[in-house]
């Protein structure tokens, strides 16, 4: 994991290449998948990087998404086919509704909404938007 967060911790695509080869020339030879994976992947993988480091910190952030995935897939395991977008949107409300209820502030979301600010102004990014923390009200 040391390995791949080089990776993905790199500032400029060059030195994320650098820790590409590094993780290859030490791991490679055991997970030549996940080098062939993160390969053809690269050109997706180089675009993260156009972020500032306080966007990516809340990008790599995946419990809050792992935990809406798993209240969302309570709600629909007992009924695997819906008849259409409708009734499969009616079904999750209640689930993203009822984890909400649990939502606290995002960790490191006020730097990364100073960041979303500065590449994409305040007409994007509202100066409102910065003086709470908390997902919802």
């Amino acid at each position: 994991m040391a390995a791949l967060k080089a990776i993905y911790q790199s500032a400029t695509a060059e030195e994320a290449g650098r820790a590409l080869d590094a993780f290859e020339a030490a791991w490679g030879a055991k997970y030549k998948a996940v080098v062939r994976l993160w390969r053809s992947r690269w050109d997706h993988i180089i675009a993260f990087l156009q972020f500032l480091p306080e966007i990516r910190k809340v990008i790599n952030t995946t419990n809050a998404i792992e935990s809406l995935n798993m209240v969302m897939r309570k709600y629909t395991r007992n009924r695997r086919i819906f008849p259409h977008d409708d009734s499969a949107q009616k079904a999750l409300f209640p689930a993203i509704r009822e984890a909400s209820r649990n939502w606290k502030a995002i960790h490191h979301w006020k730097p990364a909404l100073q960041s979303f600010q500065l590449m994409f102004g305040e007409d994007r990014v509202p100066l409102a938007a910065l003086c709470g923390t908390q997902l919802h009200s």
